[in-house]
């Protein structure tokens, strides 16, 4: 492969917890072997991105594809379309799930799903459901 891996990830929030905290543990050890993109459901959640070193390359874009709401083949196509502009996808836990559904309807690149359990923000009812 040449140049850096191009990494997307993509979850609920990314407010520093302890998946978040070995995201930003991996992203920093990477350093300027990878390329990082975040797509996070609940964009004001993203404290997290304050732990990342300066001089790593991460990208958190406005103009995604959602990752949240009821599910419809369209957005599930246009995630899937996104996705294919990366080498790999890592996903975290259900916030994530449409892009899992999204790799598994319509193909992409290899994608690895991490289930850590629920976050605070869905302590009560999950988060994709309320859209």
């Amino acid at each position: 492969m040449n140049g850096p891996l191009n990494i997307l990830h993509v979850q609920g929030s990314f407010d520093l917890g302890g998946k978040e905290a070995r995201i930003v543990q991996l992203m920093n050890h990477w350093g300027s072997r990878a390329r990082h993109t975040m797509l996070i459901g609940n964009a004001g959640m993203d404290h997290a991105r304050a732990a990342i070193e300066p001089g790593i390359v991460v990208r958190f874009p406005e103009d995604a594809p959602s990752i949240s709401g009821r599910p419809s083949l369209a957005r599930m196509r246009a995630i899937a379309q996104y996705m294919r502009g990366f080498d790999l996808v890592l996903t975290y836990n259900w916030g994530a799930f449409d892009a899992v559904m999204a790799r598994r309807l319509f193909g992409g690149p290899p994608l690895v799903h991490h289930e850590d359990g629920f976050n605070e923000d869905e302590a009560a009812r999950l988060a994709n459901l309320d859209a």
